[in-house]
């Protein structure tokens, strides 16, 4: 689609700058990346399948950066293309840009041909989800954190057929209760904290666990796990400062987990010491 936008396309003559009419300042950068944070969201979803990657240490490294760089690359180049061709306001207030884009090289049948191949891109992008996403649940029934039910491995097909099933039936109810957009930056403010947690993990454990075997190496240690995690909650802080109401329900459907886990824990514990009474 890319090429045929720059080789087809009414090439707009005017240069593709921010200016100062256009510019919203750090505060407003920072609220665009929660829609570009998930446009780039899966990066992080081959590790979720660690436990069955031959030679986890060497491999997933690699599948990471390698799957970022390219899709950085790919984004760009198809971002240039859409400005290629149309201009920049309308780009700015389009919610269709790459429809709007190919009507202009190929009219309504492209559209309809992009439209076909958005949908094939997001069969395969759900095919990826249901591998790695219902893992998550699946590892916690496993360790206890969870309804052991969940844990249930199919006998003939080996998939943990319950923890999909549940994932699923959690993705009906939020398309079903809310729009696109409304997810979209609820699934970003409720992932990223996790990810800054799991990243800040890194220093405090090298601190308080030096003895720990560590298969995997963190380049620019410490200086990118700290800026990460500096660039993270600034992140969230000016999601926050910016909608403050949906960011705030975010954030408290996230701190309700904690009393959830501290009283599974202790059931936990409690069931523990019966069983070992009888």
């Amino acid at each position: 689609m890319a090429a045929a936008l720059f080789l087809l396309g009414r090439h707009n003559p005017a240069p593709v700058a921010v200016t100062a009419e256009h510019w919203h300042g750090l505060s407003g950068l920072g609220l665009a990346l929660v829609s570009v944070m998930f446009a780039y969201d899966g990066w992080n979803g081959f590790t979720a399948m660690s436990g069955e990657v031959r030679n986890p240490g060497r491999t997933i490294p690699v599948s990471l950066a390698a799957g970022v760089i390219i899709v950085a690359i790919l984004y760009v180049v198809v971002n240039l293309a859409y400005f290629s061709v149309l201009p920049v306001a309308l780009v700015q207030g389009s919610n269709q840009v790459a429809a709007d884009a190919v009507s202009v090289v190929a009219g309504r049948a492209g559209t309809s041909v992009l439209a076909l191949l958005v949908m094939l891109a997001t069969f395969s992008s759900l095919n990826a989800t249901v591998i790695t996403d219902p893992r998550i649940c699946f590892a916690m029934a496993q360790t206890g954190l969870f309804f052991r039910s969940v844990a249930r491995v199919h006998p003939r097909w080996g998939t943990p057929y319950t923890a999909i099933g549940l994932n699923a039936s959690l993705a009906c109810a939020y398309v079903l209760a809310r729009s696109f957009d409304q997810l979209a930056e609820a699934f970003v403010l409720g992932v990223w904290p996790f990810l800054a947690l799991a990243v800040a993990a890194v220093p405090v454990l090298r601190w308080t666990r030096p003895e720990v075997p560590r298969p995997y190496r963190t380049a620019g240690y410490p200086v990118l796990p700290i800026l990460f995690v500096l660039a993270s909650i600034a992140f969230m802080l000016n999601a926050l400062y910016r909608h403050p109401v949906s960011t705030a329900i975010s954030f408290a459907v996230l701190l309700l987990g904690l009393p959830v886990y501290w009283t599974w824990r202790k059931l936990a514990v409690m069931r523990g010491s019966l069983r070992g009474r009888t």
